[in-house]
C-alpha cells in the first residue's frame, strides 16, 4: 500500500515540509505491473503475499477488480502487508522507502507451489521486492519449462551473480539500478548504453534502461551481435512519477507476448509510461488499453 505526500520539493536531512496532498492507494512493484499487464490486454495470475491487517484485502479486491487472477496470493498470518512511503515533488520527481512487510514471506516452496498450480505462462514477470532465494527457484523453474523471464531488478540489491543472468530473457533497470548492476557510471545516454552492453555480457539475453523523460537504451540479441538503440521519450508534462517504471515493465510484457517485435515493444511500453506519470497515484494511475494509440503495438 502507498502513502504518498505531494511537496513543494523533496525534503532535505533534518528539514520539516508541509504538503499539499496526501493520498493512500494500492500500490507494490508486483502488483502495479500486474495491473499493468491486464488493463493493457493480458491474461494475468499473481504470485504474492498480503499481510492479515487492513490492507490485505483492500489490495486484493484491487487486484480483483482488474481481473486478476489471485489464487496464488497468499494471506500471512500476523504479517503486516508491505508499504511505501513515497514524496513526490512538482516536477513529479519522487523519493520511495519501502517496508517488505508480507512480500518476505514469500519463500521459494510457496512460490513454486503456485507456480506449479497455473497454467503454463507465455512470460514470467519477477521483480526484487520478495526474497533473492525465491527470485532464484522462480527463474530456474521458468528454465527448466522453456518460459522466457522479465526480471525488472529492483529494487537493486547489489550485482547480480552471472548464473542468475543468463536466466534473463528481459532485464529491464532504470538508470541508478543500471549503474549499480554493471559497476559503471551513468550520466549519460552514452553511458547508458555502455552500462546496457555491459549487463548483457554479464548473461541477460536483452537489456533495457529506462532514462526517464529523456526514453530508453535498448541492447537486444541480433543474429551475429547485439542491437543497441536509443529511444527517446514522448514529451509530457508530468506530475507523479511513481510506478512508471512498473507500468512500463508491465507493458512491454504484455506487447511481447501479443507478439510485437522487440522496438515496437519498447514504444507501447514508453507510451502506456508516458501517460502513467500526467496522473497521481502509482496503480490508480496505469492506463487501460483503449487509452493508448491503436498503432502502438
Amino acid at each position: 500500500m502507498d502513502f504518498t505526500v505531494y511537496v513543494p520539493h523533496l525534503p532535505r536531512p533534518g528539514e520539516t515540509l508541509s504538503g499539499e496532498q496526501f493520498m493512500v492507494a494500492p500500490g507494490g512493484k508486483a502488483g502495479n505491473q500486474a495491473i499493468a499487464a491486464a488493463r493493457l490486454g493480458a491474461n494475468v495470475s499473481l504470485i504474492a503475499c498480503v499481510g492479515d491487517d487492513e490492507f490485505g484485502p483492500r489490495l486484493r479486491a484491487s487486484l480483483e477488480t482488474d481481473r486478476i487472477d489471485c489464487a496464488g496470493v497468499s494471506v500471512i498470518p500476523g504479517c503486516a502487508s508491505g508499504i511505501a512511503m513515497v514524496v513526490v515533488d512538482p516536477s513529479g520527481c519522487n523519493s520511495i522507502v519501502t517496508v517488505e512487510g508480507s512480500n518476505g514471506k514469500l519463500t521459494p516452496d510457496l512460490a513454486a507451489r503456485h507456480l506449479q498450480a497455473c497454467p503454463t505462462p507465455r512470460l514470467i514477470l519477477c521483480e526484487l521486492t520478495m526474497p533473492m532465494s525465491t527470485v532464484e527457484r522462480i527463474l530456474a523453474m521458468a528454465n527448466e519449462a522453456s518460459v522466457p523471464v522479465l526480471l525488472n531488478a529492483s529494487p537493486v540489491r547489489g550485482v547480480l551473480p552471472a548464473h542468475l543472468l543468463k536466466l534473463v530473457e528481459y532485464l529491464v533497470v532504470n538508470e541508478v539500478e543500471a549503474a549499480i548492476l554493471s559497476g559503471q557510471p551513468l550520466d549519460s545516454v552514452e553511458d547508458a548504453m555502455s552500462a546496457a552492453h555491459a549487463l548483457r555480457a554479464a548473461g541477460a539475453r536483452n537489456v533495457l534502461v529506462t532514462l526517464g523523460a529523456k526514453g530508453a537504451v535498448t541492447c537486444f540479441a541480433g543474429e551475429n551481435e547485439p542491437r543497441i538503440e536509443f529511444l527517446p521519450a514522448e514529451p509530457v508534462v508530468a506530475i507523479d512519477s511513481t510506478g512508471a517504471g512498473d507500468t512500463f515493465a508491465g507493458a512491454f510484457a504484455t506487447a511481447i507476448v501479443a507478439g510485437a517485435s522487440d522496438t515496437k515493444a519498447v514504444k507501447f511500453a514508453q507510451s502506456a509510461a508516458a501517460i502513467c506519470v500526467t496522473r497521481t497515484g502509482a496503480a490508480p494511475s496505469i492506463p487501460y488499453l483503449w487509452e493508448l494509440p491503436s498503432a502502438c503495438i
